[in-house]
C-alpha cells in the first residue's frame, strides 16, 4: 500500500512539474480569481503535486508561503489580497492533509517585485507564490 501511495505521489509530481530544491518547492504558477483569494481550479494539480511533497520529503519542516502581487492597484489592498490568498493556499494544503504547523502563510503584497518593470511581463513575474523551505527536520 506504501508503495502505492509512493507511486502516486511520484506521478503527481511529474504531472504538476513541481521540483524541490535545498530552499524551495518550485512549482508552476498558481492562479486566483481576479480581486479575490479564490484559487483557480487549473491550480489544483499543481497544490495536490505539493502536497505530494509534503508526504514524500519526510524532512521538510516549516515552510513559508509567500504570495507576491503586481505594483498595480493600491498598496494596501495589494498586501492584504496577498495575505488572504497565502491563507487560502495554506488552508487547501491543510485540507488535503498537510500538518498546518509546517506551513507559515505570508502576503507580501508588492514589496519584493523580480521585475520593476510596467509593462504586462514584468507584472506577470511578479505575481507569484512561492514555497520557501524556513527549517528542515534532522531526525
Amino acid at each position: 500500500m506504501r508503495a502505492l501511495l509512493l507511486l502516486l505521489a511520484l506521478t503527481t509530481l511529474a504531472a504538476a512539474d513541481v521540483k524541490v530544491t535545498q530552499k524551495q518547492i518550485v512549482t508552476d504558477t498558481i492562479y486566483f480569481d481576479t480581486g479575490k483569494a479564490t484559487i483557480k481550479t487549473e491550480s489544483y494539480p499543481t497544490l495536490d503535486a505539493v502536497v505530494a511533497v509534503f508526504s514524500t520529503e519526510k524532512k521538510l519542516g516549516l515552510v513559508e508561503i509567500g504570495v507576491h502581487s503586481d505594483a498595480r492597484g493600491n498598496d494596501k489592498f495589494n498586501l492584504e489580497m496577498s495575505q488572504k490568498r497565502a491563507n487560502a493556499v495554506r488552508d487547501y494544503l491543510i485540507s488535503k492533509g498537510v500538518d498546518g504547523n509546517r506551513l507559515r502563510a505570508k502576503g507580501y503584497g508588492e514589496t519584493r517585485p523580480l521585475d520593476k518593470g510596467s509593462n504586462e511581463a514584468a507584472w506577470a513575474k511578479n505575481r507569484r507564490t512561492e514555497f520557501v523551505i524556513l527549517q528542515r527536520k534532522t531526525t
